[in-house]
């Protein structure tokens, strides 16, 4: 009768243990961090400072740039405005919409703005004509509209046409030197060697030739 008795309180006390080892690993199941979860904790989203702060060149030409401001793209009209075929010539239009607020540096920078935009458009003598756009945080800055326009003309006899591709390759001679510059514009498939042409240059960019 004692070593039944002892028998059952053994039982009993076994049960006892697994149930509790079996709680335990139920727990553990349930509690187990999920390692896709773990990494988007990791990810650092950005601020909006960050966003909010950011300049970008969005757009350049050989004599112009614009700015971008807190954006990744501007759209004007539904349509991204680097797609236009002179995205320069239609600041006039984008800011028709627009109420100016201010002007500075001898009206030489002006401010434009609607509810969810500004737009800064510089106009100072001897500097590129820039444009900025961007967020309602868009203020002039000191050190905007500042960049220098190197603009020369140059007379050079044409020595050699090579037409590459899409490009031409022209070697120019001047009273001082004899350079190679390749060009895609229309109007140089027209020059003839040993002519000689004045040749516009925009912070080294060809930008015409007479």
């Amino acid at each position: 009768m004692k070593e039944e008795g002892s028998i059952k309180v053994l039982s009993a006390v076994f049960l006892v243990l697994t149930g509790i080892l079996l709680g335990l690993s139920i727990g553990k199941i349930f509690t187990k961090e999920c390692p896709e979860c773990k990494k988007c904790e990791n990810v650092k989203e950005p601020t909006n400072v960050e966003v909010k702060n950011k300049l970008i060149t969005y757009y350049k030409s050989n004599d112009r740039t614009i700015y971008l401001y807190g954006l990744e793209d501007f759209k004007f009209n539904d349509k991204s405005l680097k797609e236009y075929d002179s995205p320069f010539n239609e600041i006039t239009n984008i800011i028709k919409g627009y109420t100016f607020v201010n002007s500075y540096d001898n009206n030489e920078v002006t401010l434009y703005s609607n509810d969810t935009y500004n737009v800064l458009i510089c106009n100072k003598t001897n500097k590129t004509k820039d444009i900025y756009i961007g967020n309602t945080s868009l203020k002039y800055q000191a050190d905007y509209c500042n960049n220098e326009t190197n603009i020369k003309t140059i007379s050079y006899q044409v020595i050699n046409i090579e037409k590459l591709g899409e490009y031409n390759y022209l070697t120019l001679k001047s009273s001082s030197e004899i350079i190679t510059i390749k060009s895609k514009e229309t109007y140089t498939n027209n020059l003839l060697v040993n002519n000689v042409y004045k040749f516009t240059f925009i912070n080294n960019e060809l930008t015409n030739v007479e």
